[in-house]
């Protein structure tokens, strides 16, 4: 694991401590959630850190409403094309003229994560410029059941 990764992990830690407590009293979840939680975040927020310019500001809140988990990370950068917002979660998928790096697989995995807890991740641009990523949760729902691998 590299620093940028580490920051990244003890940031979200911090930043969503009030509402891990919550988890654990309103939401009857196991560990599995807190990590699922950032796991999912630091996709984002390392997507933020890479496509929107040095010294912007970024939003993340949380809020437990009718039901549901709601947690968004929104940024001040350049926005995507209105066209891609769909697009940007298929596999391999980068949007063209974006820096190099990456595989274009992790919005793909954070959304496959999402769907499989019974919720949805979705994308929106700011009209100030900017995105924002929404994951919404069922706030009452069970982690779905581990398949057992068969080995014989």
């Amino acid at each position: 694991m590299n620093f940028f990764t580490t920051v990244l992990i003890l940031s979200a830690l911090v930043i969503f401590s009030p509402l891990l407590l919550m988890t654990f009293t309103l939401l009857h979840h196991s560990l599995f959630v807190i990590y699922f939680l950032i796991c999912n975040c630091c996709n984002l927020l390392h997507n933020v850190c890479n496509y929107t310019p040095p010294g912007s500001p970024v939003e993340i809140s949380a809020k437990i409403e009718e039901g549901w988990l709601w947690l968004t990370v929104a940024d001040h950068g350049p926005g995507i094309p209105p066209e891609l917002l769909e697009r940007i979660f298929d596999k391999f998928y980068r949007v063209p003229g974006t820096a190099t790096g990456g595989t274009g697989l992790g919005l793909s995995i954070c959304r496959g994560l999402v769907h499989a807890h019974g919720g949805e991740l979705l994308a929106q641009n700011r009209p100030e410029g900017g995105t924002v990523f929404t994951i919404q949760l069922p706030a009452a729902a069970t982690p779905p059941p581990v398949k057992e691998a068969d080995l014989e």
